[in-house]
């Protein structure tokens, strides 16, 4: 199973962790045919550490197939994360050990931060970004991050495709959904 070819994607995590709990009572017997990702809100290698291991605990699973530096939303915390003692290191100890397959990053509202992502780092294996009918109209993502994304090989998951309901005023879900799978991707969240 490689991320390009997988069509099976779970996602698996919430704040306070019971829908991993859920999904750990029931995978072990499935593991091999389920793509777990989940993410870590924190911007340190301990930090992330701990949630990594809180998440194999709670999943009874000893990796995931992607893990995900969550929700980056300032250039402060990009300098955290790939700082000394910062999330990256965790990320990358992780992939060396085998506790996850992928690395990657999410974030909700700026493509200029996530371009700063990319800068010092060009090994992350996907990119979670808001995309939809009317992102090119401001701070878009389509025009800035995309294309640096696609370059680069990432699997490119859309996110935010209805804009949480509200283009939904204006469009119809086919519009919507038509727009955002013209785009180069891999997966609609």
């Amino acid at each position: 199973m490689t991320w390009e070819s997988t069509i099976s994607i779970i996602r698996l995590i919430t704040w306070d962790g019971r829908s991993e709990e859920v999904y750990g009572a029931v995978l072990p017997p499935f593991r091999k045919q389920v793509f777990i990702t989940t993410k870590a809100n924190s911007r340190t290698r301990a930090g992330a550490d701990a949630e990594l291991d809180l998440s194999l605990k709670r999943l009874r699973t000893d990796y995931v197939d992607l893990w995900q530096i969550h929700a980056v939303g300032e250039k402060t915390e990009v300098e955290q994360i790939f700082g000394p003692g910062g999330a990256m290191e965790a990320f990358e100890a992780a992939k060396g050990a085998g506790k996850c397959r992928f690395i990657g990053f999410t974030g909700h509202h700026d493509p200029y931060v996530h371009l700063e992502m990319l800068k010092p780092y060009d090994k992350f294996d996907s990119i979670l970004m808001p995309l939809n009918i009317a992102d090119p109209g401001y701070l878009s993502f389509e025009n800035l991050t995309l294309p640096a994304a696609g370059q680069r090989g990432m699997g490119i998951q859309g996110m935010k495709n209805f804009a949480n309901g509200k283009l939904l005023q204006s469009f119809s879900v086919r519009e919507c959904l038509s727009y955002v799978l013209s785009l180069p991707g891999s997966v609609l969240i």
